[in-house]
């Protein structure tokens, strides 16, 4: 099973942007954030089954170096939330 991710990539001041709606079908999954590397990323919840879940910037996850992902963990299938990465 893999995330179900909706892309929209602009640009903010001397970053590239990228705004993500990402629905999780199961507890962990990497996504592609599209960007070389990620500066920082936020998440915001729309429907979440937990507040435990955790956003890692260029690692996968299973905490490999990764850069341009980013990984989650702890979600739950069904939950919903929007990552916006900045970066380059």
């Amino acid at each position: 099973m893999a995330f179900t991710v909706t892309n929209s990539m602009t640009v903010f001041g001397n970053k590239r942007v990228n705004a993500m709606y990402v629905v999780a079908d199961a507890a962990s999954d990497t996504v592609d954030s599209g960007l070389d590397k990620v500066d920082f990323v936020t998440m915001t919840p729309v429907s979440m089954g937990t507040a435990a879940i955790k956003v890692k910037a260029n690692l996968t996850a299973a905490s490999a170096a990764a850069n341009g992902s980013i990984g989650i963990s702890s979600a739950v299938s069904g939950d919903v939330f929007w990552l916006v990465a900045y970066g380059h």
